[in-house]
C-alpha cells in the first residue's frame, strides 16, 4: 500500500493479461473499468477492512450472459401467453429446449434449436 495524492492505493494486476493498475483503497467500494491493453472488463472490490478482490470478464462474455437472460425472459413471456412454443418450420414443441448462444460478428444471439428439424429459433440478440 502506498499513497497517491494523499489517498492510499494498491497496485492490482489485470487477471487476463497481467497489466498493473493503481487503484485507490476507499473502503467498501467497487470500481468497474476496462484494461487498456486487452480490453477485459475489470471489477475491483475493496472491503471495509481494505482487502482487494479483482475479477474480470470480456465484452463477449457479458453480452452472451445478457442475451441468454433476455431469451429466458422472452421464452417465459411466450409460455405465459400460449402455454407452449412450437417450431415455425415443423410444429414441434420447443418450449423446453435449451437456450444456446453464439457470436456472429459484433452480435451475440441467443437461440434454441428444434430437436426435430434443426431450425434455429432466435430469442434475443445483443450488440457487443
Amino acid at each position: 500500500m502506498s499513497k497517491l495524492l494523499g489517498m492510499p492505493y494498491a497496485t492490482i494486476r489485470c487477471p487476463r493479461c497481467g497489466t498493473a493498475f493503481p487503484i485507490p483503497l476507499a473502503p467498501s467500494t467497487t470500481r468497474h473499468f476496462g484494461c487498456p491493453v486487452c480490453g477485459s472488463l475489470i471489477e475491483c472490490a475493496v472491503s471495509y477492512d481494505g482487502r482487494v478482490k479483482v475479477s474480470s470478464t470480456t465484452f463477449e462474455e457479458r453480452a452472451a450472459k445478457e442475451a441468454v437472460e433476455r431469451a429466458v425472459r422472452n421464452v417465459e413471456e411466450f409460455k405465459k401467453i400460449g402455454g407452449a412454443i412450437f417450431c415455425p418450420n415443423c410444429g414441434f414443441d420447443v418450449s423446453s429446449e435449451k437456450i444456446r448462444h453464439e457470436k456472429d460478428g459484433s452480435v451475440v444471439m441467443a437461440y434454441t434449436v428444434c430437436a426435430r428439424c434443426g431450425r434455429k429459433i432466435e430469442w434475443a440478440s445483443v450488440q457487443i
